[in-house]
């Protein structure tokens, strides 16, 4: 939980930050990790975190909140602190490549209405998978 009544501002620092894992925490390689982006494009495309870098990016804020947050209180308050009531929420600066800047690269077709963005996690108990 983030340390909400300790903070001074509103950004979280990062090893403060909530985090809520359902499956794991996968291990990432940058000199591995690789984005791939196909379907109704013009030219798929395979991205590694440097073809990203060469991307420009944007740095915005953005709060989260667990769909948990406060859940326990409303049948009968219990928790003493605004850690424990509502400490499941973290606002973070975050700095990445506009997705309409990959979509530009890759040319998306005519039609195209929504795009399903899937991870591969990698864990320790994951590792015939790990090659």
């Amino acid at each position: 939980m983030t340390p909400l009544d300790q903070m001074v501002g509103n950004l979280t620092p990062s090893g403060l930050h909530f985090e809520r894992h359902h499956a794991g925490t996968p291990t990432i390689d940058p000199s591995k990790h690789m984005l791939f982006v196909h379907g109704m494009v013009q030219t798929a495309k395979k991205f590694s975190m440097a073809d990203l870098k060469r991307f420009p990016y944007i740095v915005r804020k953005h709060f989260i909140e667990c769909s948990g947050n406060g859940l326990t209180e409303w049948v009968k308050p219990t928790l003493k602190t605004v850690q424990g009531t509502h400490g499941l929420i973290s606002t973070s600066e975050w700095t990445g490549v506009p997705f309409a800047a990959i979509a530009r690269e890759v040319g998306l077709k005519q039609g195209v209405a929504w795009v399903l963005a899937e991870g591969r996690r990698r864990c320790g108990h994951d590792a015939q998978h790990s090659a």
